[in-house]
């Protein structure tokens, strides 16, 4: 009798460490995929206010466990890619207009946008000056 008391007092024991220490692993290795799942969501949230819409969507995804989404959102990605320069140009352009609609609302962003604006007018000037003389001979040879 008292060898089955020890026995089970020993199984208990052991039950208590095994789950002690399978317990810490399991939750160790949630600790790294909410870890992985935290910077999806911060990248996704950077690349959102950087204009883009697909990527951080599928990150989205990713992060509540959406499977079935997040492919849905990979295969689309691909046919873009596939359709050629055309859908893919669109999709920069879409993404460049957002990125510019957003600096045109703060004062800062319309101050860079005029900032980049006077340097493109003055390297415009400056090649414009250094063609004048080839224009002009073109133009009197022409006549």
């Amino acid at each position: 009798m008292l060898l089955q008391v020890l026995i089970w007092i020993a199984v208990a024991i052991a039950c208590i460490v095994v789950g002690k220490y399978l317990g810490t692993w399991l939750f160790g290795a949630k600790k790294e995929v909410s870890g992985i799942k935290r910077a999806a969501q911060s990248l996704s949230i950077s690349l959102r206010e950087a204009g883009l819409k697909r990527i951080p969507a599928m990150l989205d995804e990713f992060v509540v466990g959406d499977a079935d989404d997040l492919f849905n959102g990979l295969k689309d990605l691909a046919l873009v890619l596939k359709a050629g320069n055309e859908s893919i140009v669109k999709e920069l352009d879409a993404t460049f207009d957002r990125c510019l609609n957003a600096k045109l609302s703060t004062p800062e962003g319309r101050a860079l946008v005029e900032a980049k604006l006077n340097d493109a007018k003055k390297v415009a000037f400056e090649i414009a000056k250094a063609a004048a003389p080839v224009v002009a001979t073109a133009v009197i040879a022409a006549l």
